[in-house]
Order: C-alpha cells, then structure tokens, then sequence
C-alpha cells in the first residue's frame, strides 16, 4: 500500500522479505539505525522531483527543526502506509507521503485540507494545502506532469511578492483611469457616435470593472488573513466576479472583430441599422456560462479557503478564452482576406477607416493572449521565477491602458475632434465667451432631396472608428 512517494527499497535491501507482521517489526527497527541514510535518499527523490510539488520550494530546510521535522512525519507516514488500511464504509483514496506532509485516507469525491506544513521552506503556516481525491478513489493526477499532485501553491510566499503587487496595482490603476479618459472623449463628443464606438464603451467598462475587481480581491481577500481563514460566502462570490469579468474582457473583443466581420464581409461596407443586441449577448450574458461552470466544479474541488490557489479549474476559463482568441483571430484574417480583394478590384472610399480598424483590433489580440501563451512556461523559485512574475504583473494589469490607447488616444479622428475642442475652447476663451464654450461639429453642405443646399452637421465617427 505504500504510496508512490515513499519507496521501501532500503528494507528489500537488507533483506527484510516476508510475510506481513516480519515487515512491520523489522521497519521500526531499521528505521531507528538507518534515519540517516533513509534521510539521505528521500533528499535525493526531493530534488528528483517526482511530485513536482518541490518545485514550490527550496529543497533546503531553513534550519535542523525544520529537517527533523520533516524526516519525522516522512518516518511516521511510511510506518501508517504499512500498518493501517482505509476504512471499510465506501470508496476512499489511499493514505500517502507527497514528499512534504502525510494524506490521510480520504473518501472518494472529497477535498483533503490540511494546514500549510511549517517544516515546508518559504511556506506560511496560516494557509492550507488541498488535495483532491477523485471519484475513483485515486488521487488527482496533474495532467501537466501526469503525477499526482498536491496544491501547496497557496502557501508560498515569494519573496518579491510585495514588489509585485505594488506593480499590480500602478498597473491596474493607470489603467482604469485611462480607460475613464476614454469613455469621457466617447459620451462627451456626440460626433464619435456610432455603432463600434458603443461596443469600444462597453469593452472599456468591462475591463474597468476587471480591473476593480483584481485590485479589491488582492486588497481585502488574497492579502487578508483574517477573511481567508472565515472562508465566507463574499470571497468566493467575489473570486467568481473576478473571473466572470476577465471572461468579458474577451468576449468584447470578440465582439469587436465580429462587429467588423459584419460589417465588411457579411454586410459589404454597410453598417447603417446595425443591430447591437447580440454583441450585448455576447460580451455580457455569455461570459456567465464559463463562469457558473468554474464556481461549480470549485465548490467541489476547492483549491483552499475562499478558493484561493491554483486550481486545475482555472484551465476552464483559460480554454474559454483561447477559444474566443482563436475565433476573433479567424475573423480578422478572413476581413483582411476580403479587404484585400475587393480593394484590389474596387478602391472604396473610406477604405482605410476600415484597415486601421482591422489593424488595431489585430495588434490587441497578441497583446491580450500573451500571458496565456507564457503562462504554462512558470519557472522555479529564483531570479527566473521573479521576472517571470514582473512580467506577468505588467502585462495583465495594464491591458486596459494598451486598449484605450489603440482604440481612443491613437485614434486620428478621435484626437482630430478633442483637438477642435480644444481649439474652440481657446477661442472662445480669449474673447471673453465662455459661457458658449463649445465643440460643436463642422458643417458641410449637402444636397437635400428638393435640390436645395442644407447644413448638415458631419459626423467625424466613421463606421469603423478603430
């Protein structure tokens, strides 16, 4: 019954073969003659890695109570594995050595949660370690390393973790009031109006709201001891929040390239009476889906207190959103396809407030999948390790000033609009008039249906204002 993390080679090798009770008595006496080279073996697995669990930490004990502590509940896990067996009620995962703490036997479907090992280097006793025993009675296999796995990623602390977070949050915060920027421009110059610009407005609010709710959960949950160990119903909602409104970061975009799919290649360059309620459903009421199934598998297979921790779950979300990249990315290269073609047989009028339109939302798409695509290649503690976090930090929290700049600051038409207001309020300022300080639109003459020349406001949003 011994697990695949303690091995009992070192009793074969002395040649202690037999029937069951013979084991059992020659072990404890071995084990008190030969702790130091058992100890020197089970150094040797650790830095093996079987588990990967070790790759969280230092394989090095801070000190020699941290050691024999360690070798102790290794000692006394190994002798349980002989001596007891699982109970006799149902289904039930076996007990086993993970190279860092013993797992007692526990019932098939459950979550076994222990506390943070303190014999663990760089691990915070206050939090918990989970494992999750399967329906079959196996313990959860990591489909990365196709090892059993232990998820002790909630009690490590890294040592640059503050820096980190201060950068999260720098990040998070430009990137809110940058996006706030925008939206003023967007509802306050009513000659930007049209169709795209509203579902610019709407990804902007979503990723203000993600933004939010990333600063707040680091702020008054991750960071809060105190609302971890109460493991209450707000942290979890809040954690599912979280995710809900990463989720429709992604799913606007996706309306934004669907947006311009219709428009060009379904709709040929027409995009008057242009429904908006299915980009609504699209970027607000589906992202609910993936977001109900991850709080439900979760609620089975917790992570830890307030679901905090890396889960395999978080892959459910992930897929989501490289679905939907992959989908936008399709849509794009078939606009670029059509443009291509039929501006080669028929030069269009307007035909670059279409491409930069396109080029802006394809230049996004890397920028917003990029920490998925490196996300997998996490190294070990280490130099290495805190780069990659820094990294990350920078990428995730200041996705929303990458998207305001593309879509609102950089945008000629947009800027060429602020800078009339400006221009305006400049005159209008220097003739004592502010009371009529305005940005009205230019006028142009066009042709009504009698003949006769009307004055028409024109309106600067194109379409595709990108």
């Amino acid at each position: 019954m011994a697990s695949s993390g303690m091995r009992i080679k070192p009793y074969h090798q002395h040649g202690v073969f037999g029937i069951a009770f013979i084991i059992v008595i020659s072990s404890c006496i071995l084990l008190q003659i030969s702790a130091q080279t058992i100890a020197t073996e089970e150094e040797a697995e650790l830095q093996e890695g079987d588990d990967n669990n070790n790759l969280l930490f230092g394989v090095e004990h801070k000190n020699a109570e941290q050691r024999d502590k360690h070798h102790a509940v290794a000692y006394e896990c190994m002798l349980r594995e002989l001596m007891e067996q699982p109970p006799d009620d149902g289904l039930y995962c076996n007990l086993t050595f993970d190279y860092w703490d013993c797992w007692n036997f526990t019932r098939a479907g459950e979550v076994a949660v222990h506390p943070c090992p303190w014999w663990i280097p760089s691990s915070d006793s206050l939090r918990n370690a989970t494992k999750i025993c399967m329906p079959n009675g196996e313990w959860y296999v990591s489909t990365v390393t196709n090892q059993t796995w232990t998820n002790y990623s909630t009690c490590y602390q890294p040592v640059k973790e503050t820096n980190v977070m201060i950068v999260f949050y720098v990040g998070y915060s430009i990137s809110i009031i940058a996006l706030s920027i925008a939206l003023f421009i967007f509802f306050n110059f009513k000659s930007l109006s049209c169709p795209r610009v509203t579902i610019h407005k709407n990804l902007f609010f979503s990723f203000i709201f993600d933004a939010l709710f990333q600063i707040t959960f680091f702020a008054l949950v991750a960071s809060n001891k105190d609302v971890i160990q109460n493991d209450g119903v707000y942290c979890k909602v809040h954690n599912v929040l979280k995710q809900y409104f990463q989720l429709c970061n992604y799913f606007w975009m996706l309306s934004e390239g669907l947006y311009l799919h219709t428009v060009i290649v379904v709709a040929v360059f027409s995009a008057e009476n242009h429904q908006l309620v299915p980009y609504f459903i699209i970027g607000w009421a589906i992202p609910i889906v993936p977001a109900c199934l991850y709080a439900g598998f979760v609620a089975h297979y917790p992570p830890g207190p307030c679901w905090v921790g890396g889960t395999p779950f978080e892959w459910l979300i992930a897929g989501f959103v490289i679905f939907v990249l992959a989908v936008n990315l399709i849509l794009l290269l078939n606009i670029v396809r059509v443009l291509v073609t039929k501006l080669r047989a028929t030069p269009m009028a307007g035909s670059k407030n279409y491409t930069r339109a396109v080029r802006a939302t394809l230049i996004l798409l890397p920028l917003l999948g990029l920490h998925y695509i490196i996300l997998p290649a996490a190294p070990p503690p280490g130099l290495a390790a805190d780069i990659y976090s820094y990294v990350m930090a920078v990428i995730l929290s200041f996705q929303g000033l990458f998207v305001a700049c593309i879509f609102c600051f950089f945008n000629g038409e947009v800027m060429q609009t602020v800078s009339r207001c400006i221009n305006n309020f400049a005159l209008t300022h220097t003739s004592s008039s502010l009371g009529s300080a305005a940005c009205p639109p230019r006028h142009t003459k066009v042709s009504s249906r009698s003949g006769q020349n009307a004055s028409k406001a024109e309106v600067v949003c194109s379409p595709l204002v990108a």
